[in-house]
Protein backbone atom coordinates (compact mmCIF):
# COMPACT_ATOMS: atom_id res chain seq x y z
CA UNK A 1 0.00 0.00 0.00
CA UNK A 2 3.28 2.50 0.87
CA UNK A 3 4.49 1.55 -2.66
CA UNK A 4 1.57 2.62 -4.11
CA UNK A 5 0.66 5.55 -2.23
CA UNK A 6 4.37 6.56 -3.18
CA UNK A 7 3.61 6.15 -6.70
CA UNK A 8 0.56 8.05 -6.47
CA UNK A 9 2.08 11.29 -4.88
CA UNK A 10 4.15 10.75 -8.33
CA UNK A 11 7.95 10.63 -9.32
CA UNK A 12 9.03 14.59 -8.81
CA UNK A 13 7.94 14.10 -5.16
CA UNK A 14 9.59 11.93 -3.15
CA UNK A 15 12.80 9.92 -3.50
CA UNK A 16 14.68 7.08 -1.27
CA UNK A 17 18.15 7.01 -0.29
CA UNK A 18 20.49 4.06 -0.81
CA UNK A 19 19.14 3.12 2.41
CA UNK A 20 15.44 3.30 1.33
CA UNK A 21 14.71 6.06 3.57
CA UNK A 22 12.18 8.52 2.10
CA UNK A 23 13.44 11.85 1.18
CA UNK A 24 11.32 14.68 0.17
CA UNK A 25 12.45 17.14 -2.53
CA UNK A 26 12.06 20.62 -2.18
CA UNK A 27 8.97 21.01 -5.03
CA UNK A 28 7.11 19.60 -2.82
CA UNK A 29 5.09 22.16 -1.00
CA UNK A 30 5.90 22.44 2.90
CA UNK A 31 4.07 19.83 5.57
CA UNK A 32 4.55 19.39 9.33
CA UNK A 33 6.02 15.97 9.14
CA UNK A 34 9.45 15.75 9.25
CA UNK A 35 10.90 12.89 6.34
CA UNK A 36 11.08 10.57 8.93
CA UNK A 37 7.97 10.92 10.46
CA UNK A 38 6.33 11.18 6.55
CA UNK A 39 7.85 7.48 5.96
CA UNK A 40 6.01 6.36 8.80
CA UNK A 41 2.78 7.75 8.08
CA UNK A 42 3.25 6.44 4.41
CA UNK A 43 4.30 2.86 5.13
CA UNK A 44 0.79 2.54 7.65
CA UNK A 45 -1.49 4.24 4.54
CA UNK A 46 -2.53 7.26 6.11
CA UNK A 47 -1.21 9.78 3.78
CA UNK A 48 -2.64 12.03 1.37
CA UNK A 49 -0.67 14.58 -1.59
CA UNK A 50 0.53 16.91 0.88
CA UNK A 51 2.12 14.27 3.63
CA UNK A 52 -0.56 15.40 6.04
CA UNK A 53 -2.65 12.39 7.57
CA UNK A 54 -6.00 12.63 5.60
CA UNK A 55 -8.04 9.98 7.96
CA UNK A 56 -7.89 9.29 11.45
CA UNK A 57 -5.46 6.22 12.22
CA UNK A 58 -4.05 4.89 15.27
CA UNK A 59 -0.37 6.13 16.46
CA UNK A 60 0.58 3.53 18.62
CA UNK A 61 1.21 0.40 16.48
CA UNK A 62 1.05 1.89 13.47
CA UNK A 63 3.31 5.41 13.59
CA UNK A 64 4.72 4.96 17.03
CA UNK A 65 5.84 1.56 18.43
CA UNK A 66 4.32 -0.06 21.59
CA UNK A 67 7.69 -0.77 22.99
CA UNK A 68 9.07 3.05 22.31
CA UNK A 69 5.95 4.33 24.14
CA UNK A 70 6.09 2.61 27.28
CA UNK A 71 10.06 2.32 27.29
CA UNK A 72 10.56 5.86 27.69
CA UNK A 73 11.33 6.49 31.60
CA UNK A 74 10.23 10.60 31.21
CA UNK A 75 13.21 11.76 32.34
CA UNK A 76 12.80 14.73 29.70
CA UNK A 77 16.27 14.64 28.22
CA UNK A 78 14.32 14.66 24.97
CA UNK A 79 12.53 17.75 25.97
CA UNK A 80 15.38 19.37 27.44
CA UNK A 81 17.61 18.68 24.47
CA UNK A 82 14.95 19.45 21.32
CA UNK A 83 16.16 22.63 19.55
CA UNK A 84 12.31 23.16 18.73
CA UNK A 85 11.43 23.29 22.51
CA UNK A 86 8.98 20.69 21.82
CA UNK A 87 6.91 19.15 24.71
CA UNK A 88 7.31 15.46 24.23
CA UNK A 89 6.21 14.49 27.98
CA UNK A 90 2.88 15.57 27.57
CA UNK A 91 2.25 13.46 24.25
CA UNK A 92 3.84 10.55 25.62
CA UNK A 93 1.66 10.63 28.66
CA UNK A 94 -1.68 11.11 26.74
CA UNK A 95 -1.11 8.23 24.19
CA UNK A 96 -0.09 5.96 27.48
CA UNK A 97 -3.62 6.90 29.03
CA UNK A 98 -5.30 6.60 26.27
CA UNK A 99 -3.73 3.23 25.40
CA UNK A 100 -4.56 2.58 29.10
CA UNK A 101 -8.01 4.44 29.31
CA UNK A 102 -9.16 3.11 25.71
CA UNK A 103 -7.81 0.48 24.55
CA UNK A 104 -7.12 -1.44 27.70
CA UNK A 105 -3.28 -2.26 26.53
CA UNK A 106 -0.97 -1.78 28.36
CA UNK A 107 2.29 -3.58 29.44
CA UNK A 108 1.82 -7.14 31.48
CA UNK A 109 3.63 -5.59 34.42
CA UNK A 110 1.46 -2.74 35.12
CA UNK A 111 -1.57 -5.49 35.52
CA UNK A 112 -1.07 -5.74 39.27
CA UNK A 113 -0.36 -2.32 40.56
CA UNK A 114 -3.91 -1.14 38.00
CA UNK A 115 -5.70 -4.06 39.53
CA UNK A 116 -4.46 -2.91 43.52
CA UNK A 117 -5.26 1.07 42.77
CA UNK A 118 -8.66 0.18 41.52
CA UNK A 119 -9.68 -2.42 44.92
CA UNK A 120 -7.34 -0.97 47.52
CA UNK A 121 -6.40 2.45 46.58
CA UNK A 122 -2.94 2.46 46.56
CA UNK A 123 -0.41 -0.10 44.16
CA UNK A 124 1.46 -1.91 46.88
CA UNK A 125 -1.87 -3.85 47.27
CA UNK A 126 -2.59 -2.61 50.75
CA UNK A 127 -5.20 -2.12 53.13
CA UNK A 128 -6.34 1.23 52.91
CA UNK A 129 -6.57 1.29 57.22
CA UNK A 130 -2.66 0.40 57.23
CA UNK A 131 -1.69 4.08 55.65
CA UNK A 132 -0.97 6.02 58.89
CA UNK A 133 1.18 2.88 60.31
CA UNK A 134 4.29 5.22 59.07
CA UNK A 135 3.23 7.61 62.00
CA UNK A 136 3.47 4.74 64.87
CA UNK A 137 5.54 5.54 67.74
CA UNK A 138 6.48 9.33 66.46
CA UNK A 139 6.85 11.84 69.36
CA UNK A 140 4.01 13.99 68.05
CA UNK A 141 0.50 14.02 66.64
CA UNK A 142 -0.13 13.77 63.06
CA UNK A 143 -3.49 15.09 62.85
CA UNK A 144 -5.29 13.97 59.62
CA UNK A 145 -7.58 16.63 57.97
CA UNK A 146 -10.80 15.54 57.53
CA UNK A 147 -10.81 13.42 60.79
CA UNK A 148 -8.81 15.53 63.27
CA UNK A 149 -9.14 18.89 62.03
CA UNK A 150 -12.09 20.11 59.20
CA UNK A 151 -10.13 21.33 57.00
CA UNK A 152 -6.37 22.78 56.04
CA UNK A 153 -7.08 26.30 57.22
CA UNK A 154 -6.88 24.71 60.90
CA UNK A 155 -3.02 23.88 60.72
CA UNK A 156 0.31 25.74 59.82
CA UNK A 157 1.62 22.69 57.59
CA UNK A 158 0.64 20.34 55.28
CA UNK A 159 2.75 16.95 54.53
CA UNK A 160 1.12 15.05 52.13
CA UNK A 161 2.40 11.29 52.11
CA UNK A 162 2.21 9.77 48.73
CA UNK A 163 1.59 5.82 48.57
CA UNK A 164 5.36 5.29 48.27
CA UNK A 165 5.68 7.30 51.90
CA UNK A 166 2.84 5.16 53.37
CA UNK A 167 3.22 1.67 52.33
CA UNK A 168 6.89 1.43 51.25
CA UNK A 169 8.89 0.17 53.74
CA UNK A 170 12.09 2.29 52.91
CA UNK A 171 10.53 4.96 52.15
CA UNK A 172 8.50 4.92 55.58
CA UNK A 173 11.93 5.80 56.75
CA UNK A 174 12.14 8.59 54.86
CA UNK A 175 8.62 9.07 55.68
CA UNK A 176 9.20 9.57 59.45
Amino acid sequence: AAVEQMEALGDNAYTKDEEGNVLVNSNVPNTAHTPDVLEALIASGNTGETGVSMEAGPLVGDVVCEDALWDCTMCGACVDQCPVDIEHLDTILGMRRHQVLMESAFPRELARPFRSLETKANPYNQAPRKRLEWAKDLEFDVPVIGEDVEDASEVDWVFWVGCAGAYDYQAKKTTR
